[in-house]
């Protein structure tokens, strides 16, 4: 499933939300409820995918049976906080992605609040810090190289013509390709 028709999932009412939490609702009631938590719970991941630029292949909850191929559920008793999943896909443009931040830690509160300008406002934030990161590595690297001209130039000042042709000057920031 592409993320880009992805129909909005409305949050679902806070009261009877705790009241699962509390396990305040009888079998039935949760019966009828699990099916609506978690189709809101696919709209959440698929949407923080999305935001996030993480091309999801597939998503289930953490407490899927691999071994007999049983997909995982919704459990009240276990995602009181926050929900755990496991994923195929992988991030369209950072290596490390915020999406992964939230593989192990989805909070449940989005299940009931409006989520997507708190996940908007993390990845801006998340992007920021890695163009960052990117930039200032790039101008280090552009510092070191003009450095180090700087001094081969003042080298190749002081020797004569013939001291020249014996010395190769090598730029240890470049990888060499006889290794």
């Amino acid at each position: 499933m592409t993320n880009q028709s992805l129909p909005f999932v409305a949050p679902l009412d806070a009261n009877v939300i705790r009241n699962v939490i509390d396990g305040n609702l009888t079998i039935a009631e949760m019966k009828k409820l699990r099916p609506q938590i978690e189709n809101r719970l696919n709209y959440v991941v698929r949407k923080i995918a999305e935001i996030t630029d993480y091309d999801l292949s597939w998503w289930d909850f953490s407490n899927l049976n691999e071994d007999a191929e049983k997909n995982g559920f919704f459990d009240p008793e276990v995602h009181t906080d926050s929900v755990s999943i496991v994923i195929s896909g992988h991030p369209s443009r950072y290596k490390d992605n915020l999406f992964d931040m939230y593989m192990d830690n989805i909070p449940f509160d989005f299940v009931y609040i409006d989520f997507e300008d708190i996940v908007i406002k993390q990845y801006e934030s998340f992007k920021n810090k890695i163009d960052t990161a990117i930039y200032d590595t790039a101008k280090e690297k552009e510092f070191k190289d003009k450095k180090l001209h700087e001094i081969i130039e003042s080298v190749k000042s002081k020797l004569t013509e013939e001291e020249m042709s014996y010395i190769c000057f090598k730029n240890p920031s470049k990888k060499s390709k006889n290794k």
